[in-house]
């Protein structure tokens, strides 16, 4: 089975605890056979230029930042206010392709 993970950023180097866990997830999907491809919009283009020795079981995608576009101050505000005041509402509601 082909299984895309969207994540904003290439994970690597693992900087953050963020960036470990999901490369630990995605190794484990690829260790029961499927093929895993990170999809991420912000970061290198050229991802096997910060990875020298790819031994990586899973592939990485740049679609760039088309998709998420630039959110303005007042946008990212009015955001974190809705967040705030609707339960349904999340901070993350516009940055990730739907």
């Amino acid at each position: 089975m082909r299984v895309q993970v969207f994540y904003p950023f290439f994970p690597i180097p693992r900087t953050e605890a963020a960036h470990h866990l999901v490369i630990e997830q995605m190794e484990a999907i690829a260790q029961l056979g499927h093929q895993v491809e990170l999809v991420y919009w912000l970061g290198p283009q050229d991802s096997g230029a910060i990875e020298p020795g790819n031994r990586r079981h899973w592939n990485a995608r740049y679609i760039g930042q088309g998709i998420a576009g630039k959110e303005t101050l007042f946008e990212k505000g009015m955001r974190v206010v809705k967040a705030l005041w609707q339960g349904f509402a999340t901070t993350e509601e516009f940055h990730y392709p739907a």
